[in-house]
C-alpha cells in the first residue's frame, strides 16, 4: 500500500525469495521490471529443518542438600528434647509432698512441667506418720487424702443446727475423686444416692401432711424419683409401703 504497482512487485518477488534454511541460499535472478503479461508466480514454502527443543538435563550433585540435611537433623534433635521435657514433666506430676504450715498439713502436687510445685489441700487436724518423706507416691497420697474429706463430711452430721446437705456432698465429691480403690469409690456413690433419696422422701412426707390432692400428686411424683436413688432393701420396702398409703388416701380424697 502507497507503492506504484512496479514497486509492488519488486517487494512481492523479494518478500517470496527462497532461502535454505542450513545457510546455502538459492540465488535466483529477480526481475525489476517484469511484463506486465509475465505473472507473478509464489514459490511453495519450504519445510524448515529447525531442530526441536531440547530442555536443558538436570545435573545433580549426588546427594542431599546441605540445607535440608541440617533441617531433618535439627526437626530430630527437637523431637527428641521435646520427649524428655513430657517424660520429665510426667515424673514430676506423679510426686506429692506434705508440708506443715502453721500447724496445717498441706498437700503438694509438681506441677506438668520439668520442675515446679502447687499446693492441692490444706488439710487441718490431721497426723502423719513419722519421719516425713521427702516425696510421696499417689498410693501413698491418695488414702490420706481421701479419708481426711470423708471424716470432714461425717462432722458435718453432729453440727447443731443440723446436717448441711450440700456441705455434706461437697466433701463426699472430693473424698471420691481420691478414691484409693474401686470398691471405696462405689461406697461413697451409694452414700451420695442415699442422701438423694431421703431428701425426695422427705418432700413426699411434707407434701402428704399438706393433704390435698395436688400435694398427693406431688408426693407421688417425689416418691418415683426417690426410687431411682433406692441403694437397699430397706429403702425400697420403705418405697413400696408409703406408696400404697398415698395412693389409698389419694382416691378416698378424689371419691369425695
Amino acid at each position: 500500500t502507497g507503492y506504484n504497482e512496479e514497486e509492488t512487485k519488486r517487494i512481492r518477488a523479494m518478500l517470496f525469495k527462497k532461502f535454505d534454511l542450513e545457510g546455502k541460499a538459492t540465488v535466483e535472478a529477480i526481475k525489476e521490471t517484469p511484463s506486465e503479461d509475465e505473472a507473478v508466480t509464489t514459490p511453495p514454502p519450504v519445510e524448515g529443518r529447525v531442530p526441536g527443543y531440547q530442555p536443558a538435563a538436570f545435573v545433580s550433585s549426588g546427594g542431599p542438600e546441605p540445607m535440608a540435611k541440617g533441617i531433618k537433623v535439627g526437626l530430630w534433635a527437637l523431637a527428641v528434647l521435646m520427649a524428655i521435657i513430657i517424660g520429665t514433666s510426667f515424673s514430676n506430676r506423679a510426686k506429692f509432698y506434705l508440708k506443715d504450715v502453721d500447724g496445717v498439713v498441706q498437700v503438694w502436687r509438681g506441677k506438668f512441667a520439668p520442675a515446679g510445685e502447687e499446693l492441692l489441700f490444706s488439710l487441718d487436724g490431721i497426723k502423719t506418720q513419722d519421719p516425713r518423706k521427702d516425696v510421696y507416691t499417689r498410693e501413698e497420697i491418695y488414702p490420706i487424702v481421701f479419708s481426711y474429706f470423708q471424716d470432714e463430711a461425717d462432722a458435718v452430721l453432729d453440727e447443731p443446727r443440723g446436717p448441711d446437705f450440700g456441705k455434706i456432698k461437697a466433701h463426699l465429691y472430693q473424698a471420691a475423686s481420691y478414691a484409693p480403690t474401686k470398691e471405696l469409690r462405689e461406697k461413697v456413690r451409694l452414700r451420695l444416692k442415699s442422701m438423694d433419696f431421703i431428701v425426695l422422701f422427705h418432700k413426699a412426707d411434707i407434701a402428704f401432711g399438706r393433704g390435698t390432692l395436688p400435694d398427693l400428686e406431688a408426693a407421688r411424683a417425689y416418691l418415683d424419683r426417690a426410687g431411682t436413688y433406692a441403694s437397699s432393701d430397706f429403702q425400697r420396702e420403705l418405697l413400696v409401703g408409703t406408696r400404697a398409703v398415698v395412693d389409698r388416701t389419694f382416691a378416698a380424697l378424689r371419691a369425695q
